[in-house]
């Protein structure tokens, strides 16, 4: 196990479903259960495309967001540092040698915008836009960003929930998941003093010492991999914390936008935090809706792709 949780608390693991079952992934959808869809980018450009040095060839002037990483590669965003595209792939060329220069920072890119919704924020990477193809099943109204990760493996983030919908998708490397139900939120010692992040749990369920935390193991889990070309669906709520491969890691992640209802359950810890990132909540009630106050054009993605 790459995880110090309860292995009998361990649950089933999730179900596969192919990319081309519509109807299995809008029941598992409606279901609101995390499932993984098996061949979802097989067939993308980028699957075949991105590497270091395509990166490096299309990266013009490009600025992304990446943390440095701690001595256990586990990834903090108490500050996200802006840096050119350029700049982050020789570091991770350096990164990724049998023997890295010493004093060399351990950078990871974290959700840098490949394309955005509308009324959402700002894009570095539209170029990369051209290697996807957007899903079928994926209502375009409702996306809100697609994101890239990308590091030299060996990442790992803490247990923390999203308050978007989210699709991932490994395109280089595996990740490794625990997902635990919102439901099991009392088990998780959730952050809540002020200046926190909400979304993340106290507990590091990479360390070996969780008692401290003897709650965490009330918590059932489903732990799972998702190999080089598939992806995994997390309902919005959903904890789960993440261990990427050693060696080149890339991977996408598909944030759509919250149903109506959870942004009006008050006892919802998602819904707090949807109103209070600018012009989400408007775009969560009314998607469809393009306002002056936010954009004036549409493209044929009903996404945004200014650099």
């Amino acid at each position: 196990m790459f995880h110090n949780l309860k292995k009998s608390n361990c649950l089933r693991d999730l179900y596969r479903v192919g990319s081309r079952d519509s109807l299995a992934i809008e029941k598992m959808m409606s279901a609101k259960i995390p499932f993984i869809i098996s061949d979802i980018a097989t067939h993308w450009p980028a699957s075949k495309l991105w590497d270091l040095d395509y990166f490096e060839k299309i990266s013009g002037q490009s600025i992304v967001h990446c943390v440095d990483l701690d001595d256990k590669n586990l990834t903090s965003y108490k500050a996200i540092d802006k840096i050119s595209f350029y700049d982050f792939i020789q570091n991770l060329k350096l990164s990724l040698k049998r023997s890295p220069p010493q004093g060399l920072k351990k950078l990871y890119m974290v959700i840098s915008r490949i394309s955005a919704h509308l009324n959402g924020p700002q894009v570095q990477l539209p170029q990369l836009l051209k290697d996807l193809k957007l899903p079928g099943f994926m209502n375009l109204k409702r996306l809100w960003t697609i994101n890239l990760w990308l590091g030299a493996g060996g990442t790992k983030s803490n247990l923390h929930f999203d308050p978007d919908n989210n699709l991932l998708v490994c395109i280089k490397g595996t990740k490794d998941l625990v997902l635990i139900s919102p439901k099991k939120t009392k088990w998780l010692y959730r952050k809540n003093k002020k200046n926190e992040n909400t979304l993340i749990s106290n507990v590091n369920i990479f360390d070996g010492n969780l008692e401290k935390w003897p709650n965490i193991h009330n918590a059932q889990y489903f732990q799972t991999r998702i190999e080089e070309g598939e992806g995994l669906y997390i309902p919005s709520g959903w904890w789960h914390a993440v261990a990427s491969s050693k060696g080149l890691n890339i991977a996408l992640n598909f944030w759509c936008l919250s149903p109506r209802a959870a942004l009006l359950n008050f006892t919802n810890p998602v819904c707090s935090i949807q109103w209070n990132v600018k012009n989400k909540w408007f775009s969560i009630l009314f998607p469809s809706c393009i306002s002056s106050f936010f954009s004036t054009s549409l493209d044929k993605f009903s996404l945004r792709n200014k650099s």
